[in-house]
């Protein structure tokens, strides 16, 4: 974690160089190119300033002999104090005849050299009459466009853009280093909780700080976190489910075979039948356990055949009309002729028959169990109805988890061991098909199989 947070930081420093170098350079060019503009516009209303007093000059001299005498005289500090105050006391005058040729300079270097029509444009013209007789130059220092003073300026500027820069890069280095840490703070403690959750801490949660992409990815964390507790929890109580299950049958079987080897009782069928009893129940346990974990994981053999579900149900009706009647309930049913399905079709049977079941375990005598068979749109769907006591809100969700059972006690006066919902959600569902539940307290609950 801390390379990804020196990594950040530098490449916030590695950004903000680049960003400073880039800008710097920007800058100084449009400086240079501005200040250059600034003073050409500046050295030019100089010149042209200049041009009346060097045309009567040439004027009243008739050219332009002792002219560096007259430009020093310019220059003089008395010469301020005449009116002349717009000279400045560094400025440089240079002076050309009509050819070009420079007749006059105030730096006393340049007189007698030609200069170029480019170098003659950045002048004003002297024109005397409607004749051009010569050109007028204001620069400072000791060239004509760009002197000391120009050079000095821009070292300034340099040095102002450089100290702009380390003063830039120290603040990104800070900043930088700053919003790392907001962002590997944040990864830090998932890494640490995802070290407490694989060592077995599964209540580890992390803080959610605002609504980025890496909050969304703590929740994501703590969502996975708690859906891994819900999964050891369900796992436990499992287990103890099991152990709860397994218990009353091996009890009832070690106390008869503990009498039958002390000679309590006989070795008689009718000792021995309880315990044979028992082996069946804890073989339809484990048989029950087992369709279950194979249908979780995707892996029950489904033999799937085209066959019809009313000719189904009518063969479970068959065998049900007599549990009814001994429970003193009303079976009633509304079934559409002809419902073809793809399935399998013991496994559709024992569905139905879980639900039946358990139906009738939990209606009153003199209730009713009604069942419904029909077509809507593309699927069958089969209704399982009855008059019990109903299911409350609270307890709906858990209706189809493994060994949940109404009573606190656990009891088995209900019947069976628990698992039968669970086990027709799981067949359902392998069938691509959906299960639900509707209830009402004191008016009865509904089954809705859709397939």
């Amino acid at each position: 974690m801390r390379s990804l947070w020196l990594k950040l930081t530098l490449s916030f420093l590695v950004l903000a160089i680049f960003v400073a170098l880039f800008m710097a350079i920007l800058i100084n060019s449009a400086v240079k190119g501005g200040f250059r503009a600034y003073l050409l516009t500046t050295y030019r209303a100089e010149a042209e300033l200049l041009a009346p007093i060097l045309a009567e000059y040439y004027s009243l001299n008739g050219g332009w002999e002792g002219i560096d005498g007259f430009i020093n005289s310019l220059l003089a500090p008395r010469a301020w104090r005449r009116g002349f105050g717009i000279i400045m006391r560094q400025t440089r005058i240079i002076v050309a005849d009509e050819k070009g040729v420079i007749v006059a300079d105030s730096a006393g270097e340049m007189k007698g050299k030609r200069l170029s029509p480019a170098e003659l444009s950045l002048g004003a013209p002297i024109v005397v009459g409607n004749d051009l007789v010569g050109t007028v130059l204001v620069a400072w220092g000791r060239q004509i466009v760009w002197g000391q003073v120009e050079e000095s300026f821009l070292a300034n500027v340099r040095r102002s853009l450089f100290l702009v820069i380390l003063g830039g890069c120290l603040l990104a280095v800070v900043i930088g280093a700053i919003m790392a840490y907001q962002i590997t703070h944040p990864l830090r403690e998932l890494r640490q909780a995802a070290a407490e959750i694989a060592s077995g801490n599964l209540g580890k949660r992390v803080q959610i700080r605002g609504e980025d992409e890496v909050a969304e990815l703590a929740r994501s964390f703590n969502e996975m976190a708690e859906a891994l507790q819900q999964q050891e929890e369900k796992r436990r109580q499992l287990l103890a489910d099991i152990a709860h299950e397994l218990r009353t049958p091996l009890s009832v079987m070690r106390g008869h075979l503990e009498a039958l080897l002390d000679g309590l009782y006989p070795l008689d069928s009718e000792h021995l039948t309880p315990v044979y009893n028992e082996t069946l129940l804890l073989q339809r346990l484990v048989e029950d356990l087992r369709t279950i974990s194979l249908a979780e994981a995707g892996k029950l053999p489904l033999e799937k055949t085209q066959f019809d579900l009313t000719e189904l149900i009518k063969e479970i009706l068959e065998m049900a009309e007599a549990v009814a009647n001994e429970k003193g309930l009303t079976l009633q049913c509304f079934i559409e002729e002809h419902l073809p399905i793809y399935a399998d079709r013991q496994r559709i049977g024992q569905v139905i028959h879980n639900i039946l079941s358990n139906a009738f375990n939990f209606t009153p005598e003199g209730g009713v169990v009604t069942i419904r068979a029909r077509k809507v749109d593309s699927k069958v769907e089969v209704a399982i109805s009855d008059t019990g006591p109903g299911i409350p809100p609270e307890d709906l969700p858990h209706i189809f988890d493994r060994f949940w059972r109404k009573e606190p006690s656990r009891s088995r006066a209900t019947g069976g061991s628990g698992l039968g919902l669970s086990i027709a959600k799981e067949l359902v569902e392998a069938h691509g098909g959906t299960i639900e539940v509707q209830s009402t307290v004191g008016k009865g609950t509904t089954f809705t199989i859709r397939l």
